[in-house]
């Protein structure tokens, strides 16, 4: 799904979606604005589980279209029901992506995006 407009989640001025992450305004954080409606229309639960067993199942879904994604087959990590408190907590699994890191999904987004953009090396530092 293509996203043609980014939204301030602080003051909510719109912006063109192009490259760039934070609002010229207040300095706050872009997110994509997206068309609810289309995608109610072409994303279902039998749409998504009939994918691959990747991210890559939500394609429809994302602000982008990648024609031959990079994956090791990331997402689909465990979601388990615990009681914290006596609190009902929904927690993800991530230790069971490929490397063990939820960073797996936006490495995979990422490689993806510049190999179809023409890019044949890259070099990625690492915070741990």
């Amino acid at each position: 799904m293509q996203v043609d407009l980014l939204r301030c989640r602080v003051c909510g001025t719109e912006h063109p979606a192009i490259a760039h992450g934070i609002c010229s305004d207040c300095f706050g954080p872009l997110e994509p604005v997206y068309d609810w409606d289309t995608i109610a229309r072409t994303v279902s639960r039998t749409s998504i589980a009939s994918g691959p067993r990747s991210l890559w199942r939500y394609a429809k879904a994302l602000p982008l279209a990648v024609r031959d994604p990079i994956t090791m087959g990331e997402g689909c990590t465990p979601l388990v029901e615990r009681r914290i408190a006596g609190a009902r907590a929904l927690m993800k699994l991530e230790w069971f992506a490929p490397t063990g890191s939820f960073k797996d999904r936006g490495a995979s987004v990422m490689l993806s995006v510049l190999r179809q953009q023409g890019i044949e090396h890259v070099l990625e530092d690492s915070s741990g």
